[in-house]
């Protein structure tokens, strides 16, 4: 009764974040699978009504499985299913680079074969920024979601900012069981400074 009070206490957002955070693994992978086969499907859709509208109704049904299959099969081999927050920083933006690249290149190739190669580049390049935003945003916005401070779980103390420290962090914070709230570190230049988001490092007295 009283973990049933605390949860309707708790703000929607908090309850989602949890409620996702819980998820089975497999649960986890397969709406990430649906979500960047829809989104990626998409991309291609209205990158080619932007570039040239009346090419949407001409060109062949398979081409829309070509970013979906190969992009899917990309992102996978680049180990963007093992974990949501995998990939942070400059690290997500160079393996998105890598593969919407190559997303974007079969993609032209495919226009060239099933219609001609006159907008097939300017195609793939709109393809390309938007994949970028959504892959690069979208990861972004899960992770920022996943360190919230409406996350929900046990509230920890780290010993040590270094990099073991700050990969300790990223990982409690794709699990939902405990919430980093500081760093306690000897080093007198790393007190005050924010090593991961709203995560602080503090002295031991």
């Amino acid at each position: 009764m009283a973990d049933k009070n605390n949860n309707n206490a708790q703000p929607p957002l908090s309850l989602l974040i949890r409620r996702v955070i819980t998820l089975p693994r497999s649960t986890k992978r397969l709406v990430m699978l649906f979500a960047d086969g829809f989104a990626l499907a998409a991309s291609a859709g209205i990158a080619v009504w932007l570039v040239k509208p009346e090419m949407v109704t001409v060109l062949p049904r398979w081409i829309w499985l070509v970013p979906v299959v190969v992009g899917i099969t990309a992102l996978g081999v680049d180990g963007f299913y093992r974990s949501v927050v995998r990939f942070m920083g400059f690290e997500l933006v160079a393996a998105a680079f890598k593969t919407m690249t190559l997303v974007a290149l079969v993609l032209a190739l495919g226009i060239v074969l099933a219609d001609s190669g006159s907008d097939a580049l300017r195609v793939a390049a709109t393809f390309w920024l938007l994949a970028m935003v959504y892959v690069v945003g979208g990861r972004q916005t899960v992770r920022w979601l996943l360190q919230s401070p409406n996350a929900t779980g046990d509230r920890v103390v780290i010993y040590g900012a270094g990099e073991a420290g700050a990969h300790l962090v990223s990982a409690l914070q794709g699990r939902g069981d405990f919430v980093a709230i500081a760093f306690v570190d000897d080093n007198v230049p790393l007190r005050g400074a924010v090593i991961q988001r709203d995560v602080t490092v503090l002295s031991r007295v």
